[in-house]
Formats: structure tokens, C-alpha cells, sequence
């Protein structure tokens, strides 16, 4: 073989080599960007949905922000309540009767004593009371900030990668 022809046999199968190398990392190029697009895709969803998920946080701490101030408010007000009966600037009304006392026989006139007073609540019957109150209050408060909660979730709009995420 003549030494031009070696020359170009070389070339032409330098060329192939090339050729055959370059088409290996078009194919690697393609990958890596459709690799490349996932992961892009990827943090855009999860960008989305930190970005929801701190709209909700937000709004979930607003709503128990309200909800405190309201319970602290009616505590304040059975609080202070509680004081005003304690010192008397303020009374507790109950709606009671008296059963009408048994009759003795005429012929036994024992006398009795009546000290004309209505019916009142014992102090123990009275801090029940004030205890009560304030328990419901309390529960009236929660039951509120769950309802207000879950209000909240249904008017947030989902993305579909949380429904993606739920297990039924």
C-alpha cells in the first residue's frame, strides 16, 4: 500500500472515530437536557408548593391569633365577672323557687324560722358556676378555630401534586 493511501485510510478512520465519539455526546447532550427540563420542572413544583404551604402556615397562625385574643377576651370577661359577684358590685341571679314547707298538724304550733331570704347558690355552687362558664367559653373558642381552619384549607386552591401525594 502506498504510503498516501495509508494516509487517507488514517483519516478517514480518524474521521469515523470522531464521527462515532460526537454522536455518542449528542446522545449524552440530549439526556442531560431532558434530564436537565425534569429537574427544572421539579423545583418549579416544589417552589409552588413550599409557596402554598406558607400561604397556609400564614394563614393557619393568623386565624389562631384570632382565636387566642377571643378566648383571652372572654376569659377576661368571666374573670372580672367572677370578681364583681366575689366583692358584690355585682350579683348572680338564679331563677330557684322554694317547695313550700310541710305543714304540721295544727294541734303540734311548733314555731319555725323563716328568715325570708330567697334561694342562693353556695360559694362552692358559685365557683362551679364561674368554672363552667369559663370551660365553655374555652371549647366555644376551639370549636371556632377548627371551623375557621378548615374553612381556610377549602379556600386554598390545591395544586395537583398535593392530590398526587394523598394516600387514599
Amino acid at each position: 500500500m502506498n504510503p498516501s493511501t495509508m494516509i487517507i485510510l488514517a483519516l478517514v478512520a480518524a474521521l469515523g472515530l470522531t464521527l462515532y465519539a460526537l454522536q455518542g455526546e449528542r446522545a449524552d447532550n440530549r439526556r442531560l437536557a431532558d434530564q436537565l427540563a425534569d429537574t427544572q420542572r421539579s423545583v418549579t413544583t416544589l417552589r409552588t408548593t413550599l409557596e402554598t404551604e406558607r400561604a397556609q402556615a400564614e394563614a393557619v397562625a393568623t386565624l389562631d391569633r384570632q382565636h387566642r385574643a377571643q378566648l383571652r377576651e372572654a376569659e377576661n370577661e368571666i374573670h372580672s365577672l367572677r370578681a364583681a359577684v366575689a366583692d358584690g358590685t355585682r350579683r348572680l341571679s338564679v331563677h330557684a323557687t322554694c317547695p313550700e314547707p310541710k305543714r304540721l298538724p295544727e294541734a303540734d304550733p311548733a314555731p319555725r324560722v323563716d328568715d325570708g331570704a330567697g334561694p342562693q347558690l353556695t360559694d362552692d355552687a358559685r365557683q362551679a358556676y364561674f368554672d363552667l362558664r369559663a370551660g365553655i367559653a374555652q371549647v366555644t373558642e376551639q370549636l371556632r378555630a377548627c371551623q375557621s381552619y378548615v374553612r381556610s384549607l377549602h379556600a386554598l386552591p390545591l395544586q395537583a401534586s398535593e392530590v398526587a401525594a394523598w394516600h387514599w
